[in-house]
C-alpha cells in the first residue's frame, strides 16, 4: 500500500535528510522496515511526545533536511489519546506553509490488508519546498 507514496517520495526528494515526517510511528515504522529510508516520527508512538514545534519545523526545512510532511495519519487510538491537539501547531504551520499534494500522485485508491497496513484515507501529504515542483 505504501509503495505508490515512497516511490512518489524518492522520486522528489533533493538530498533531504528525511523522506518523509509524519505523526507517528504507524507510518514511519512500515516505511522504515520496509523500504530502509529514513523517517521522522515528530509525535514518537502515539503522537503525543512532540519533538517539533513550528520554529524547529522552519529551520528543519530551512536546512533543507525536510520536505513532505503527512497530516491525518493518526490511528482512532492516537486521537482518543489526545494525539490531535498535542500536534495541532505543527499541523497549523504545515497548512499554512505548505501546499498539498495531489492524493491521485502518491495514494492508491483503495487501503491494503495487511498487519502493517494503514488505510490512507484522510491522510494529507503536504509539500515543504513546493518552489522544487513535483517530478
Amino acid at each position: 500500500m505504501t509503495k505508490k507514496l515512497v516511490d512518489f517520495l524518492r522520486t522528489n526528494r533533493q538530498d533531504e535528510q528525511y523522506l518523509l515526517v509524519t505523526s507517528t510511528y504507524g507510518l514511519a515504522a512500515q516505511i522504515m522496515i520496509q523500504y530502509g529510508e529514513p523517517v521522522m516520527a515528530r509525535g514518537g508512538i502515539h503522537g503525543l511526545d512532540q519533538i517539533l514545534d513550528p520554529e524547529r519545523l522552519t529551520h528543519l526545512v530551512e536546512k533543507k533536511e525536510i520536505r513532505f510532511v503527512m497530516l491525518g495519519d493518526l490511528s482512532m487510538i492516537d486521537r482518543l489519546m489526545g494525539a490531535e491537539q498535542a500536534g495541532s501547531a505543527v499541523d497549523q504551520w504545515v497548512r499554512a506553509h505548505g501546499r498539498m499534494v495531489e492524493p491521485d500522485l502518491w495514494r492508491y485508491g483503495q487501503s491494503v490488508v495487511g498487519p502493517l497496513a494503514r488505510n490512507m484515507d484522510g491522510m494529507s501529504l503536504y509539500d515543504l519546498r513546493p518552489e522544487l515542483g513535483l517530478n
